[in-house]
């Protein structure tokens, strides 16, 4: 079944899985770790998400009313074709470097003046636009990192049309 637009997805991410962890977060989703979960460290509410949970694990299985989907390959971009082919996320789904990828917090646009010497001088005068998370502080800007992350989004959807 497509998913809507209008309904973030939300994932739970297995605790070996830390690096697709991250991905999804660069890509823009709400991703917890299920042992943030279990400890009461995070939450994601199934009110405004449909939650997915993610892992490595055989013995692991679904939680009535919420997809689980079981990554088979080590490779972090493999697995992320994995899990948007499994749940037919499509690149609309995508809102790349919109959360923190520390916290998961959705982070905000933030005027260059306030971050003069919170980023190196060199990043300030070469860049105009900034974004903050407003739970941990941390400032993010469109490196070549922001490049990269286009063309592996491109290698990744290169058969959709």
């Amino acid at each position: 079944m497509m998913q809507a637009l209008d309904t973030p997805i939300g994932f739970i991410v297995g605790d070996s899985l830390g690096k697709l962890l991250k991905w999804l977060r660069i890509l823009g989703f709400n991703a917890v770790p299920a042992r943030d979960l279990r400890r009461g460290r995070a939450t994601i509410d199934p009110k405004v998400y449909d939650i997915v949970e993610l892992t490595r694990s055989r013995s692991i299985s679904a939680e009535e009313g919420k997809p689980l989907v079981r990554i088979n390959t080590d490779h972090v971009f493999e697995q992320l074709a994995e899990v948007f082919s499994a749940r037919r996320i499509t690149r609309e789904h995508l809102r790349p470097f919109s959360r923190c990828t520390r916290c998961n917090t959705p982070i905000e646009i933030i005027d260059k003046v306030d971050v003069r010497g919170r980023v190196p001088d060199y990043v300030w005068e070469m860049h105009d636009g900034f974004s903050r998370c407003p739970c941990c502080q941390r400032i993010f800007w469109r490196g070549t990192h922001a490049e990269n992350v286009i063309r592996i989004i491109e290698r990744i959807f290169q058969g959709e049309r």
